[in-house]
């Protein structure tokens, strides 16, 4: 990446921890949406829905 857009992209990836963090309140959904995968829309393999859910409920 050119130097010059390291900055821009900082900022855009500070806007997005911003929005998971409001977004995925749950540390296991939040870490979902910080993962990575090969197609780099994240979750890793899992989406949020499959996350297992406080109280047991799956």
């Amino acid at each position: 990446m050119p130097d010059g857009r390291r900055p821009a992209v900082r900022r855009q990836l500070a806007l997005l921890d911003d929005a998971v963090e409001r977004e995925y309140p749950e540390g296991v959904r939040r870490t979902l949406a910080r993962t990575g995968d090969r197609q780099g829309i994240g979750g890793g393999g899992s989406s949020p829905a499959d996350a297992p859910r406080p109280g047991g409920d799956a």
